[in-house]
């Protein structure tokens, strides 16, 4: 009996805890910095204004309010390290004047992965599994569509 009182009780804290991404309190911080998630991990400050953070280049240039507003289009992505795939799969991506944004998600285990792309200054962050840095910094362009960092990092992108 006390069994099954004990199950109950984990199977309630389990289906009533939340599962959010982001909390009020940080959304707001980010809404009143002009900061998202990637460019935080670049050194954007969520504590400062938008306009603070303008000055010291870390605003998006994209509209972070109404992001569906950018016309995303469909693609397959493939991100190799060393000539080894890493992840392959389904990925979206849009282009406001010289910064592409990249979401993907391996097919074979459904692992995440952001590409922030910065043409205007040859340099960009791609983030695996939504937690950590694969590479950041200056990029080579192989063709329009493909692009490598220095530690050997190479994303492809083939539109639908």
């Amino acid at each position: 009996m006390k069994n099954k009182i004990i199950i109950t009780l984990i199977t309630a804290l389990l289906v009533s805890t939340s599962a959010h991404a982001i909390n009020k309190k940080y959304r707001q911080q980010l809404e009143r910095s002009g900061c998202t998630q990637t460019s935080e991990i670049q050194g954007c400050d969520v504590t400062k204004t938008k306009e603070e953070n303008a000055k010291a280049g870390f605003v998006s240039p994209y509209p972070t309010d109404n992001i569906t507003a950018i016309k995303k289009q469909k693609g397959y992505c493939t991100l190799t390290n060393g000539g080894v795939v890493d992840i392959k799969g389904a990925c979206e991506f849009f282009q406001t004047g010289s910064y592409v944004n990249v979401q993907g998600k391996a097919e074979e285990n459904g692992v995440h992965f952001l590409a922030e792309i910065d043409n205007s200054k040859n340099g960009g962050l791609l983030i695996g599994a939504g937690t950590f840095d694969l590479a950041k910094g200056k990029l080579s362009k192989n063709t329009p569509l493909e692009v490598s960092w220095p530690n050997g990092y190479i994303l492809t992108i083939k539109p639908e």
